[in-house]
């Protein structure tokens, strides 16, 4: 980011304050929301999760696709710089 850029701060239940960002709470599976939210952004970082860990493979998805939607809609050479977890591989398994 450059310096004195302005950062927004996104998550789904509102009362998570970050200072230094604009804070907006909403639904990032909407693509309605996440193409609002991400206009006239640089860089978009994708660090959600599903809200429950049991239903990953129901929840995440729609995530995935609504944040693509809000990148999609932004100008050519927007960054997307996406930080994921494993759940989407299933159970740990011990190795031994």
């Amino acid at each position: 980011m450059k310096a004195g850029g302005e950062v927004a701060a996104v998550n789904r239940s509102g009362p998570v304050q970050f200072d230094g960002a604009t804070n907006v709470s909403g639904d990032a599976a909407d693509p309605v929301f996440t193409v609002g939210v991400c206009d006239g952004a640089d860089v978009i970082y994708f660090c959600l999760d599903a809200p429950d860990h049991d239903k990953w493979h129901e929840q995440f998805p729609p995530l995935r696709r609504g944040v693509l939607a809000g990148t999609r809609a932004c100008t050519p050479g927007t960054g997307l710089v996406a930080v994921q977890d494993l759940y989407g591989y299933g159970p740990a398994v011990a190795l031994r």
